[in-house]
């Protein structure tokens, strides 16, 4: 009985820490998302079509400006005419979440595995009137994160659970221990003693039946 109670509790603290590191991480992400839209979407405003071309010249030369984010110049009907990624395959994006969402609404973001580098991404597009500008930049997925918060609090889950256990023994000896013996001690026929004030009541009552 003992080892049950003690393993239960052990498992709901860590069931708890569990669950409040995925609510710390989701929120977490979802902050961190904010913070890079808005970084994002500031880039965006420091873009001059006097200043930068719209080819691969000048969306490299704008990509230095903004460190190093990733830039594409697309067209109208969603041709890439300028790219900072020199490997990046220049395809149609007109079907691209961000991109269709500034041809429709003057602006758009996606969140989304980038065909380039293979990792999340966050893309930012808007509508230049002359075409559109799209930016990007690598984003932890929110798996990546719930991974790396955990390997950093590990240890604090293990050293949780050994403390739970520890006090969980401890309480077994102080209130289990005085209650087992009392029970043989009714069963050997003696009156049922206790010495610690919290169980003293059960011991008048198991008398009081006797």
């Amino acid at each position: 009985m003992k080892l049950k109670v003690i393993l239960f509790s052990v498992l709901l603290t860590i069931l708890s820490l569990m669950l409040l590191l995925i609510a710390s991480v989701e929120i977490f992400y979802n902050r961190s998302l904010e913070t890079c839209k808005s970084t994002i979407k500031e880039y965006a405003s420091f873009f001059s079509a006097e200043d930068f071309a719209l080819g691969d010249a000048g969306a490299r030369k704008f990509s230095e400006k903004i460190n190093g984010l990733r830039v594409t110049f697309i067209s109208a009907d969603g041709q890439v005419t300028g790219e900072s990624e020199v490997n990046a395959a220049k395809t149609n994006q007109s079907e691209k979440e961000e991109v269709a969402a500034a041809m429709e609404k003057g602006e758009g973001f996606s969140v989304r595995k980038s065909d380039t580098s293979g990792g999340e991404a966050v893309y930012y597009c808007i509508d230049l009137n002359v075409g559109y500008l799209r930016l990007a930049t690598d984003f932890s997925s929110l798996w990546i994160i719930f991974k790396e918060v955990f390997m950093a609090v590990s240890g604090v889950l293990f050293i949780c659970a050994v403390i739970c256990l520890f006090a969980e023994w401890v309480w077994s000896v102080y209130v289990f221990n005085p209650i087992e013996k009392m029970v043989k001690d009714v069963t050997i026929g003696k009156k049922a003693f206790a010495e610690d004030a919290e169980i003293v009541p059960l011991a008048k009552v198991i008398n009081e039946k006797d």
